[in-house]
């Protein structure tokens, strides 16, 4: 997964994977696969919740995973930028970098205008945008 970052948090055992789940951690494996809290839900990605529900139990596999949290969006902007609503308008702009040594308007576009909030589109909100009628 991208815009993933290690914690360093060592998993020994099953209580370590859930105080990291519930610190807002992420937990991968090896394989890909992923268990993380969102919005009070356990969300499985890749494995069977079968599987999950086996590492859950036996605190020997607990080893098995890694700790991980999300890095904010603009903290890792590609260099296509990212389309975000922008301002009190919620207008369209390409952000291309974050300035952090601008705190009040750190969001800058394409054409270098500094913006106070950026918020990146969802893919519905741009599919929509690309084909409203």
């Amino acid at each position: 997964m991208k815009n993933l970052k290690k914690t360093g948090r060592k998993i020994e055992c099953v209580a370590d994977m859930m105080r990291a789940l519930l610190d807002g951690e992420i937990l991968k494996n090896k394989a890909g696969d992923t268990l993380e809290i969102i919005n009070d839900n356990l969300i499985i990605d890749g494995a069977p919740s079968n599987k999950w529900i086996f590492f859950l139990i036996h605190d020997e596999l607990s080893h098995l995973f890694e700790s991980y949290k999300r890095v904010e969006w603009y903290k890792n902007i590609p260099e296509q930028g990212v389309i975000c609503y922008v301002g009190k308008r919620r207008s369209i702009a390409c952000i291309y970098r974050y300035d952090k040594k601008c705190e009040a308007h750190p969001f800058v576009d394409a054409g270098e205008i500094s913006w106070s909030d950026a918020v990146p589109l969802t893919k519905k909100e741009l599919l929509n945008l690309c084909f409203e009628e």
